[in-house]
């Protein structure tokens, strides 16, 4: 008897009582947090869409030490809808846009130096719109090293 409470007392005080006891309130804590915070209606916001279709552009530019990093080399309008195919436009880079008086693939080089990289796609997301006479919702834009990893 007197063995299994000197055992009893060694359990008790070493560490790993100690550790058993700090993630079981951890675990408790946890499981308390997620309760509430799952409680809670998730609210979906739908993404814009126009005719049932949601718009993007991909743009890829050069990049680092290319000889001109800003210039977009490829420019992809994308069209998506839930119900249907996607639809996939690549826009030549040397098309020329009235209102820039410059070719489309300069577009993201001038919003850059304006108004910095959201305003290179701000910029390019108004050319494209211009000469396709379709909206678009949102744009990204990798370099090439991006593109190679």
């Amino acid at each position: 008897m007197r063995t299994l409470f000197n055992r009893f007392k060694r359990q008790l005080l070493s560490h790993v009582w100690l550790v058993r006891a700090l993630l079981a309130a951890a675990a408790i804590a946890l499981a308390t947090a997620a309760f509430f915070l799952l409680r809670k209606p998730i609210t979906i916001t739908p993404l814009p869409s126009h005719s049932g279709r949601t718009n993007f552009l991909i743009l890829g530019i050069g990049g680092g030490t290319h000889e001109s990093p800003d210039l977009t080399d490829t420019i992809i309008f994308t069209s998506v809808s839930p119900s249907s195919s996607p639809v996939l436009l690549s826009i030549p880079r040397d098309l020329w846009v009235p209102s820039l008086q410059a070719k489309i693939n300069t577009a993201y080089h001038y919003g850059v130096e304006k108004a910095g990289s959201s305003g290179g796609l701000t910029l390019a997301k108004s050319a494209v719109s211009e000469v396709i006479d379709q909206p678009v919702d949102f744009a990204i834009v990798f370099d090439f090293a991006t593109f190679s990893r």
